[in-house]
C-alpha cells in the first residue's frame, strides 16, 4: 500500500483546542502535535467529543477556542491544501447507492484528484476482499462490504494522513484483521488517528489520547 508521495513531511499541531455547542463545553485545553510517522488513538466514552475533535483535525469543523496548524515540508498550509493529503472513513459517510463500486471508485476518485488509477484501485480492491464485486450495485451491499469499500476509496489517492471514526464498524473478523493490517502498515509511513471506544483499536496505536477528563 502506497502512502502518500513516500516520505511527505507532515505537521499538524493543537493548541489548547476546545469545542462548544450553545454553551456546552464538549472538551477544552486539547494540545499535541502529530508527526509522519506516528498513530493516535483517541478514547473516551459516548459523547466525549471523539468525533468532533476527528473532524477538527480533518478541517471539517473549526475549533471554538485554540487553535489547529497544519505543515507540510516544514511550511504552514492551508486547510484545502491539507485536505488533499487525507483520506477520511466514517460509518456516517455516504455512498452512491445507485452505481457499482467500480462507479463510485471512479466518480470519487475523479472528483478529488481528476483522474482515477484502476490499476491501483483493484489492488486496494484485493487487498479488502472486494475482488470480483466490483460490478454489484453498493446499494446491494450489508452495511460491512460498505464499510471496506469506504476504506479503498480513502486510500485510492495514496494520503498521508488517514482518519477513521470507529475502525472495525459494521465489520466481520476477517475485515477487522484487514483493517488491523492496513492501520499498523499505513502509519511505519503516515499518520493515522482513530476514534474508538474498542480496547482493541486502542492497542493498534503508538499514543493514546483520553477527553475523558477534557469535557469537566
Amino acid at each position: 500500500m502506497e502512502v502518500g508521495s513516500g516520505s511527505m513531511s507532515i505537521r499538524i499541531i493543537l493548541k489548547n483546542v476546545g469545542k462548544t455547542y450553545s454553551r456546552k463545553i464538549v472538551f477544552h485545553d486539547i494540545s499535541c502535535e502529530l508527526h509522519v510517522p506516528t498513530s493516535l488513538a483517541i478514547t473516551g466514552r459516548n459523547g466525549v467529543g471523539k468525533t468532533t475533535l476527528l473532524k477538527i483535525i480533518a478541517g471539517i469543523l473549526s475549533p471554538t477556542s485554540g487553535s489547529i496548524g497544519y505543515w507540510i515540508y516544514g511550511k504552514p498550509s492551508t486547510i484545502p491544501m491539507f485536505m488533499r493529503t487525507v483520506g477520511y472513513v466514517a460509518p456516517y459517510l455516504e455512498l452512491y447507492n445507485e452505481f457499482t463500486i467500480q462507479e463510485n471508485l471512479r466518480i470519487l476518485s475523479c472528483i478529488r484528484t481528476g483522474s482515477y488509477n484502476r490499476w491501483y484501485a483493484n489492488e486496494l480492491l484485493e487487498r479488502f476482499g472486494l475482488r470480483g464485486c466490483e460490478n454489484e450495485m453498493v446499494g446491494s451491499l450489508s452495511t460491512g462490504m460498505k464499510q471496506r469499500v469506504k476504506f479503498v476509496i480513502a486510500l485510492l489517492h495514496h494520503p498521508c494522513v488517514l482518519l477513521i471514526d470507529e475502525p472495525s464498524a459494521n465489520l466481520d473478523q476477517e475485515g477487522i484483521l484487514i483493517v488491523q493490517q492496513c492501520i499498523v502498515e499505513f502509519q511505519k509511513n503516515g499518520i493515522v488517528v482513530l476514534a474508538t471506544t474498542v480496547p482493541n483499536e486502542i492497542l493498534w496505536c503508538r499514543d493514546v489520547l483520553s477527553l475523558e477528563k477534557s469535557n469537566r
